[in-house]
């Protein structure tokens, strides 16, 4: 228990840096302030968040985590096609990383109860591999 508590302080500090940054920002015309702690703000939250997601997760028991293995080898063979600039490694990234939400989705149907904290994982699964792969592929602009 104490791990899980360090890690959602950690989630929370970072929440709050990126508040902080927010607040800062009509203040800051060059960015020297705000932008970093927006920045490293997110960068804890998104891996801390993903460590409680992980801890409290029971995906290691099931089927699925096979397929999750596959998926993420994958991932990190199409990022080694993205450093090597291999023609059509945005497009295997891209549907690698949509692989994600679409077999999570498959493991929230078959689950016969579903709480309010299984719909927040598929939301969260689904927007972090949606817009990964946009921003990596510079798709979208960096700032979102």
């Amino acid at each position: 228990m104490k791990h899980k508590r360090f890690h959602l302080i950690i989630v929370l500090i970072a929440g709050l840096m990126i508040v902080a940054g927010l607040i800062i920002k009509p203040y800051d015309p060059l960015g020297t302030y705000y932008s970093p702690l927006i920045r490293f703000g997110s960068i804890f939250g998104f891996v801390f968040g993903l460590i409680i997601l992980i801890y409290n997760s029971s995906i290691f028991e099931t089927k699925y985590w096979r397929i999750f293995k596959i998926l993420i080898g994958i991932v990190l063979l199409t990022g080694a096609y993205k450093l090597l600039h291999l023609p059509f490694s945005n497009i295997l990234l891209i549907l690698a990383f949509y692989s994600f939400p679409i077999v999570y989705f498959f493991r929230f149907s078959a689950k016969k109860e579903k709480k309010l904290l299984d719909v927040l994982k598929l939301l969260y699964i689904c927007s972090i591999c949606f817009l990964f792969p946009l921003l990596l592929g510079r798709i979208l602009p960096q700032d979102y």
